[in-house]
């Protein structure tokens, strides 16, 4: 029997692994894309105390760090994704706010330039954009922009604080660059630390290997089912339990003084011969180091129970 488990347990976790990361890739792809409009629509209205360099951060802050839990829990590890959609949530959420607040503003002018009759003879925002262009002396966008960079329009800038005390075209139009790339870079800084690093090399110095238990082939089925479904604390409870004579050996490898990824050993138990490893799974050092502490929880249960029902 155990030979016959061996190979369906490494099938089944890689087959598992793989769906679960591609569950996550598309999980953080709609992720990026909700985030990002949302904090669009949010910072739409607090555009006049928008302060530059800092709020670029918070955008970057907000988008990389629920891409990265989203990343962690799926254990996503393909190094493009998190990149991608990072970038991607960011450009939607700064962009879009900036949309909007043109948006905004060019119905603030139009409330207060045009009147009813002029609004209902054409769009309003065309007659807006004309007059925009008449007494700023440029075309289409720079109208807009030399409009919110000096002068009366300044005061309702989508640069907040930073507009009010009239930049200019060249200032403004630096700040909007250095916003745009600093929330693109605040998101790919914040998904990388909250999500999940590259796999690193290991370094034999440093790494540890326990064995945490040994189990019979049909409770590690069970075991790795619930290692597969990410139920680490299932699996641990499964694990302490206790069998007359065990056909594998469970071992975790990892590095005590690093966050890298640790390794859960199948070891098959082999008399007067070394153990062998026949399959592995690849555990995030959070959920490793869940499964050591629920195991020694559910042993010292076990432990404790009999001496409970004493007289």
């Amino acid at each position: 029997m155990a030979n016959e488990l061996e190979p369906a347990l490494t099938q089944r976790g890689a087959d598992a692994q793989s769906e679960m990361e591609g569950a996550g890739a598309a999980l953080m792809l709609v992720t990026c894309g909700l985030i990002g409009a949302g904090l669009a629509v949010l910072l739409r209205g607090f555009h006049m105390v928008w302060v530059p360099l800092l709020m670029p951060v918070v955008i970057g802050w907000c988008v990389g760090s629920v891409l990265g839990m989203v990343q962690r829990r799926f254990l996503v590890r393909a190094p493009l994704t998190p990149l991608i959609t990072a970038m991607l949530g960011a450009t939607i959420a700064y962009f879009g706010y900036h949309l909007l607040v043109y948006d905004r503003i060019l119905e603030f002018i139009a409330g207060n330039l045009l009147t009813g009759m002029e609004a209902a003879l054409a769009d309003p925002r065309i007659l807006v954009q004309d007059w925009l262009e008449d007494r700023t002396g440029r075309q289409g966008l720079l109208a807009y922009l030399t409009f919110v960079s000096d002068g009366a329009g300044a005061g309702i800038s989508p640069l907040g604080v930073l507009g009010r005390t009239e930049p200019g075209l060249a200032l403004t139009c630096v700040t909007l660059v250095l916003d745009g790339l600093l929330s693109v870079g605040s998101a790919l800084v914040f998904v990388r630390i909250r999500g999940l690093a590259p796999e690193p090399a290991m370094r034999r110095s440093e790494t540890r290997r326990e064995e945490i238990a040994r189990t019979s082939a049909t409770n590690l089925s069970r075991v790795m089912r619930s290692i597969d479904r990410g139920d680490v604390d299932g699996a641990a409870r499964l694990l302490a339990t206790d069998v007359e004579r065990p056909d594998y050996s469970v071992a975790v490898v990892y590095e005590p003084n690093s966050q890298a990824d640790w390794e859960l050993q199948i070891l098959a138990i082999q008399t007067g011969k070394p153990d062998v490893v026949r399959t592995s799974r690849r555990l995030d050092s959070w959920h490793g180091q869940s499964l050591i502490d629920e195991l020694q929880l559910a042993r010292m249960q076990s432990h404790q129970d009999p001496d409970s029902d004493g007289p």
